[in-house]
């Protein structure tokens, strides 16, 4: 109630905005596909794991980076 309403002629989403979406989407999907390669066999990681595993790895890295994205941003 302080902020002076915004100008009609205003765009919603600007290019600051933009770019902070994109740079986030990029350093989640960034995350999930090093998850992904690290846990999958023959990977950063030698080892007998199984693809679903990897799955289910790079999955939940995926829920808890929306979920800290979700906690981090303004209303």
């Amino acid at each position: 109630m302080r902020r002076h309403p915004r100008s009609p002629k205003e765009r919603i989403i600007d290019p600051e905005m933009c770019f902070s979406v994109l740079l986030i989407g990029g350093i989640m999907a960034i995350a999930t596909l090093l998850t992904l390669d690290m846990k999958l066999p023959g990977g950063f990681q030698r080892g007998l794991r199984q693809p679903r595993e990897a799955r289910t790895a790079a999955f939940t890295v995926l829920v808890f980076a929306q979920l800290f994205n979700c906690f981090n941003s303004r209303s």
